[in-house]
């Protein structure tokens, strides 16, 4: 993961899906495309769509345009790629069709290998944010 920027984060108490709603919004200048590394993609794709458009929303006024608050989420990323702003897949699914993102959130623990394999089309500087157990190389 050579030239990435590396993250540690905890949710804590906070649902996965809220942190991650918080954290992309926080960090909405970085926008490429986003790829989420989730154990239940399909869980994480529903509580995240709709915690982004809340969050989007309330806080329209501050700092969010239109391409910031109309993202496109996917849990089928080796379908949806080339349309897909924030994709979602297993760790295998993604080792399949690595994505090409600027930011990757990786949710449960993958092996250091697989987490090499994931990143390695990562532009340099492309931010990787391992929450709290996750392995990393």
């Amino acid at each position: 993961m050579r030239g990435l920027q590396i993250e540690q984060r905890s949710a804590g108490l906070t649902p996965l899906y809220r942190d991650i709603a918080l954290h992309m919004y926080a960090d909405s200048h970085h926008y490429g495309s986003i790829a989420i590394v989730a154990k239940h993609p399909a869980q994480i794709h529903a509580g995240l769509k709709r915690q982004w458009h809340e969050l989007t929303r309330k806080r329209s006024g501050v700092a969010a345009n239109t391409a910031v608050r109309s993202l496109r989420f996917s849990a089928t990323p080796l379908r949806d790629q080339a349309e897909t702003d924030v994709a979602i897949a297993t760790a295998d699914e993604f080792l399949l069709a690595p994505p090409t993102c600027r930011v990757m959130y990786v949710t449960y623990p993958v092996d250091d290998i697989t987490l090499r394999r994931i990143t390695g089309f990562m532009p340099e500087q492309s931010l990787v944010v391992l929450y709290e157990g996750v392995a990393h190389a």
